[in-house]
């Protein structure tokens, strides 16, 4: 029965098959519009993040590149800085570098006017200007001992005069006045301290000669000729 009918029942079950997958079909369309807006939406905001990790990325190594710039500028500006530190004390130094001292036996000077009687048993210490400008209030102090301080002053002081045609002098001391400090020595002038202290019999002593230069810096000279800038010289 079923076989004898099976011709005429195979277009129908076909149309009925077709019509419950177009109403399948149908039915899941809102489904399958969702699933491919949210489909869309994963892309897109996987799209986003790709985009948003690349800026920061490239925000990150723009900063990592300014960083290093900030610190070689940093670092330039402190060598600037350092170098004019240095600069300045060179300028500082330049015109008292060329302030020398020294001392000779007095015996060894040949002094003029109306110095105090004899020459031994004393000494002369040397300033000489050799820059090329003034250095005012120079004096002369001598530690007589070690501990004891540069305590011991000039008693005379005066101009020397250099380039004595004779074996006995060196110099000459022009007419010194009493006192231990002259107020201004020119470029190019060398002034003598004479003082009551046999150096050669002390050789242990301590000689030291301070001056202020044309700009106002202070400054001691041993005789080493170690050069020290003063902060004052409220003491002498």
């Amino acid at each position: 029965m079923i076989a004898c009918c099976y011709p005429f029942l195979r277009p129908a079950a076909a149309r009925a098959i077709s019509h419950a997958g177009g109403t399948i079909w149908a039915v899941d369309v809102p489904t399958w519009i969702t699933a491919i807006a949210t489909v869309g939406l994963l892309i897109g905001a996987i799209i986003t993040a790709i985009y948003a990790i690349k800026a920061f990325r490239e925000q990150a190594e723009e900063l990592e590149n300014q960083r290093q710039v900030n610190e070689l500028q940093a670092k330039d500006l402190e060598e600037s800085l350092e170098e004019r530190a240095r600069l300045r004390q060179v300028a500082e130094r330049e015109q008292a570098d060329a302030v020398n001292f020294a001392w000779w036996p007095a015996s060894h000077v040949l002094i003029t006017g109306h110095p105090p009687a004899g020459t031994s048993a004393k000494s002369v210490l040397v300033i000489d200007n050799a820059s090329r400008h003034r250095i005012m209030d120079a004096a002369c102090r001598i530690e007589p001992s070690e501990g004891t301080g540069l305590t011991l002053a000039a008693d005379h002081v005066g101009q020397l005069t250099t380039g004595l045609q004779t074996e006995e002098h060196r110099a000459m001391l022009n007419q010194p006045a009493d006192g231990g400090m002259v107020p201004l020595i020119r470029p190019g002038s060398q002034y003598g301290f004479l003082l009551s202290f046999d150096l050669e019999a002390h050789p242990g002593a301590r000689l030291a000669a301070r001056f202020t230069d044309d700009a106002g810096l202070h400054w001691q000279i041993d005789q080493d000729l170690h050069l020290e800038k003063l902060d004052n010289r409220d003491d002498w």
